[in-house]
């Protein structure tokens, strides 16, 4: 298994990413609505949870090729890899799929039955979403030591319990300065740590 970290330095090249990533995840939701529909033509949940078992892979951030399309030359890394978010990584996430939905015009130009039922529909992808997700827990108090520290020792304590992985590295789409690429590798130790750019040059 791949385990991915997030830039740390750069939340807005994070924003970037939600940007590009939460529409697609949307529009897919809504595209394949029909799907999770049982033969008298009502949501069911039976169905919604083979649906999300199906295209699990393809909705929950990071999909580097399906919603960044990133034609990574690491195939491994694409079919198998972990996301590992910090608690303020995570938070921008939820809160932007969950703008994403409320703003879709394709859901709100439909009558409010229809708007139901796919809102049915994405608070089970979201739920399921947020249960995948891996977080260190690690509030951010505005002092950026203090929740460095923090945040190296329980990202060290996390993956103690999951034995030598690959761990790669997504780094800003500005590298000479914002980048705390090289400061994660150095402070938790992780000398087969992988800077991974192909994602800052899909955006």
């Amino acid at each position: 298994m791949h385990y991915i970290f997030l830039e740390t330095k750069d939340d807005g090249f994070l924003l970037r990413i939600a940007d590009k990533v939460c529409p697609i995840i949307i529009n897919k939701l809504i595209e394949d609505h029909n799907r999770v529909r049982n033969e008298s033509g009502t949501i069911d949940n039976d169905l919604i949870a083979k649906y999300l078992n199906e295209e699990g892979k393809n909705l929950y951030p990071i999909n580097c090729f399906y919603s960044l399309g990133s034609l990574c030359p690491n195939a491994d890394c694409c079919a198998n890899h972990e996301t590992v978010f910090a608690t303020h990584q995570a938070k921008l996430f939820s809160e932007k799929i969950e703008s994403e939905y409320k703003n879709a015009s394709k859901i709100n130009k439909h009558r409010e039955e229809f708007r139901l039922e796919i809102y049915r529909f994405y608070k089970a992808y979201f739920t399921e979403a947020k249960r995948r997700m891996k977080i260190i827990e690690c509030k951010y108090d505005g002092k950026y030591a203090h929740w460095w520290n923090t945040y190296i020792d329980n990202v060290k304590n996390y993956m103690s319990n999951l034995g030598i992985q690959d761990l790669h590295y997504i780094r800003t789409d500005t590298i000479e300065t914002n980048s705390d690429y090289s400061k994660f590798k150095n402070d938790t130790g992780y000398r087969h740590l992988l800077p991974c750019d192909n994602i800052r040059n899909a955006l």
